[in-house]
């Protein structure tokens, strides 16, 4: 797949709020289906997935293809599986608690993994 169909794959899925926020921040929130506080914040490029709850980062998820796929294409994947079913890709997903919390209340695996 070119980069460029791989764009257009990425505009076609992505409302244009979660594009913009992808070229300006970098990543996306996906919203939870299920939880109503909780939000998945999808990187641009490789990278963990962060499960937010009021601001908190709560978990941790590691969620890749086994073959090398485009960036996009994965940011895609990970948007279509959380809508179509948040369980299942909870149990796919490795996922990593925090193992402290830091003095702003904010939770970290450990030092030199940004939130």
């Amino acid at each position: 797949m070119t980069k460029r169909s791989a764009d257009e794959i990425l505009r076609a899925v992505l409302t244009d709020e979660q594009y913009g926020q992808l070229i300006q921040q970098r990543y996306i929130d996906i919203p939870s289906p299920s939880e109503l506080k909780r939000i998945y914040r999808v990187p641009k490029h490789s990278g963990l997935v962060q499960v937010r709850e009021e601001e908190s980062v709560t978990m941790w998820l590691c969620l890749r293809p086994v073959e090398w796929m485009p960036d996009d294409d994965i940011v895609v994947i990970h948007k279509l599986m959380i809508e179509a079913d948040e369980e299942t890709y909870l149990q796919k997903a490795n996922q990593l608690f925090p193992i402290y919390v830091d003095n702003d209340g904010g939770a970290l695996l450990m030092p030199g993994i940004d939130e």
